[in-house]
């Protein structure tokens, strides 16, 4: 007898004395046993230093609120949003988007099913690549009614299969069904009344405010789906719409405010990796444009890399995607978590940023004196024939172009290359993780060229693509 009554004590124990874990936003650590629960928040009881308090949900930390309002049925868990199946966003010519499974199509029209309807749209309404593979909310294809009924056939529970009917309570519930929710909910009660007991009275509280609200369901529909199709201006608008409402339930307006923050989160991340993408492409073009510029000088160029393009490349996302340009693209730049390393070359323009080389120095010293060489020599020939002084033949030599000719007469894709290494390193807007060497492609990195001299011998003159520095510089960065 004594030991069945231990047994029992140890079954009944945990339930009365659960301990939880909570963590503040000012950083203090609790540990505690819940006691209640409601959409206000918390009233606790500390098992460190006794007594019972009540916590407010603003004083918790996101990560354990989350938890726990989910674990008690006082928020939608995110991992029962409504299912996707792979479908199509078709953009049409006058700015509108239907999203939905394409039925059939032809070479004039394309049947979409959306919503459970079909809708012919004519090719000529469709805009230039306007069609779109993608994953879209099954309730852009069902009827949310004709989805949760193919789900329950498929399912075919019992009465008593309160694992099935739980799923289908969260189904029916990332539906906005939810009559059939809490239907789903009160089997799972009488199958078993202590199965996950606060959680489904909470939800069944919640779904039931929701049930006797249509206007604010089906806001809460349109914010959800709208924030899945990652339109967030109208997700945001229809949260806006449900605080305009009166006698809201205190739990939907917690709701309310977690959706916000989830779906600031979610637009955040979104856009973040479109900067991170679109923006390397907006930087290259703009200076691809640059480098066809004729009368754009080397320093006039070197200005405009170290501080204006980046400004550029900025306003231009932050107006094609309505952000702001310094509270959001330059945050979400900063943020762009670029994990693989890029290079950029300065190709034969690599000698204006090394400046001169030792070797080109000696070459030129060396050269020097066997032209003088020559020079004396064909003097004394020219003037043992007719009596007159031969040219210089040093004069006739190609010499390196200078910083200022390179730019003037290189091609408009050399230009581009070196002005992109150029931004890399002087932008300051990129990490630059390391440099990059290439062999000439003129000398094979020996930095001269050879040809005969007059009297059979070999000489070497600078080499007048990398100018005596064998190689091409560059840079990697992320």
């Amino acid at each position: 007898m004594r030991r069945l009554l231990i047994v029992i004590a140890l079954l009944v124990l945990p339930s009365v004395v659960r301990a939880e874990d909570l963590v503040l936003v000012d950083g203090r650590y609790l540990h505690v046993s819940i006691l209640e629960a409601n959409d206000r928040g918390l009233r606790v009881k500390l098992l460190d230093g006794g007594g019972t308090v009540f916590i407010p949900w603003s004083l918790i930390r996101e990560a354990d609120r989350n938890r726990i309002m989910i674990g008690r049925g006082l928020k939608e868990d995110e991992s029962s949003r409504i299912p996707m199946e792979a479908g199509v966003k078709i953009s049409l010519r006058t700015g509108d988007e239907v999203t939905g499974r394409i039925e059939s199509q032809n070479d004039k029209e394309v049947t979409v099913l959306v919503g459970g309807s079909k809708q012919v749209i004519p090719r000529t309404n469709i805009a230039k690549d306007g069609i779109e593979q993608l994953q879209v909310p099954v309730t852009s294809i069902y009827k949310p009614s004709e989805y949760l009924a193919k789900r329950e056939a498929e399912a075919a529970a019992a009465d008593d299969d309160v694992a099935a009917h739980m799923d289908l309570a969260r189904l029916a519930d990332a539906l906005g069904l939810y009559e059939s929710a809490v239907s789903h909910l009160m089997k799972v009660k009488t199958a078993d009344a202590e199965f996950q007991k606060d959680w489904v009275a909470n939800t069944m509280e919640r779904l039931e405010a929701l049930a006797k609200n249509k206007v604010l369901r089906d806001e809460l529909d349109r914010a959800r789906q709208q924030s899945m199709l990652n339109q967030f201006d109208k997700a945001f608008a229809a949260l806006d719409a449900i605080d305009k409402l009166s006698d809201i339930p205190a739990g939907i307006k917690s709701e309310v405010t977690t959706y916000r923050e989830t779906f600031a989160k979610r637009r955040y991340e979104y856009f973040r990796k479109i900067v991170a993408s679109e923006y390397d492409l907006v930087l290259k073009n703009k200076i691809r444009v640059l480098s066809r510029d004729e009368k754009l000088t080397l320093d006039e160029a070197r200005r405009k890399l170290r501080s204006e393009i980046h400004k550029e490349v900025v306003a231009d996302l932050a107006e094609r995607h309505k952000l702001d340009p310094k509270g959001e693209v330059e945050k979400m730049w900063e943020d762009r978590r670029w994990h693989a390393t890029r290079f950029s070359m300065y190709g034969s323009g690599s000698f204006i940023v090394l400046g001169v080389a030792k070797q080109a120095q000696q070459l030129q010293a060396e050269m020097q004196r066997a032209m003088a060489q020559a020079y004396a020599q064909q003097a004394r020939q020219q003037q043992g024939r007719n009596g007159q002084a031969a040219g210089n033949p040093q004069d006739r030599l190609p010499k390196p172009p200078t910083k200022e000719e390179w730019w003037k007469r290189s091609q408009s894709s050399d230009r581009e290359q070196w002005m992109l290494a150029f931004w890399v390193e002087n932008s300051k807007k990129v990490e630059v993780t390391g440099e990059r060497w290439e062999d000439c492609e003129r000398c094979g990195a020996k930095g001269y060229v050879q040809f005969a001299g007059s009297q059979g011998d070999v000489l070497r003159a600078v080499c007048p693509r990398c100018q005596g520095h064998t190689r091409d510089r560059g840079v990697s960065y992320k």
